[in-house]
């Protein structure tokens, strides 16, 4: 056989038929898909929408963990107790501190009675556990409920509220720093 010959039979096995073809139909799919795909992303980027929440007076305005970040912080457990972090935070997050905010998050918790959560880590994501990668210091609320406490179901999106605080701080004996913490006036499950 030739190379003429190879040429001929390679062209002769191409199926013309079978190729996709551009139809109006799959062209409205695909830019649809790609609105979707992108409104998601948008989503992600400013986080999930969620209400103020109004509770004996004092409303809670939404905040969200993408607001919180914005800047490069060292992961959960890469400080040491004199490392110094709290020039890094920005002052539009300086000036939430006080302020009372409704988030939401995965709870991580530390303290328990009866099923509850006393205190807990709320948490960006649930990748950011001892399983996945550590998350940063701006992922991250140490939260103290006040009261009964907040009920915890495991990979659960939960919406806390209460009053934040902004700044760095050692959690108990050489815990852990932390740069926000929340008196947890409530919470409840996410949707």
């Amino acid at each position: 056989m030739s190379e003429a010959d190879i040429a001929i039979s390679a062209e002769d096995d191409f199926d013309y038929e079978a190729r996709p073809r551009f139809t109006a139909k799959r062209i409205v799919m695909v830019v649809g898909a790609v609105v979707v795909l992108y409104a998601a992303y948008l989503g992600m980027k400013r986080g999930p929408a969620i209400d103020a929440v109004s509770e004996g007076g004092v409303t809670y305005d939404p905040i969200s963990f993408p607001m919180l970040g914005g800047y490069n912080p060292p992961r959960w457990g890469e400080v040491s107790e004199t490392d110094s972090i709290d020039d890094a935070i920005p002052e539009t997050v300086r000036k939430l501190d006080g302020r009372p905010l409704v988030i939401q998050g995965y709870m991580m918790p530390i303290v328990t009675e009866e099923g509850r959560a006393q205190e807990f880590l709320l948490m960006r994501s649930m990748k950011s556990c001892c399983y996945g990668r550590p998350p940063k210091l701006n992922e991250i609320i140490y939260v103290k409920m006040e009261g009964e406490g907040a009920d915890y179901k495991h990979e659960r999106l939960t919406i806390v509220y209460g009053e934040i605080e902004v700044g760095e701080k050692l959690l108990g004996k050489k815990l852990a720093k932390t740069l926000y913490r929340m008196k947890g006036i409530g919470a409840r499950p996410a949707g």
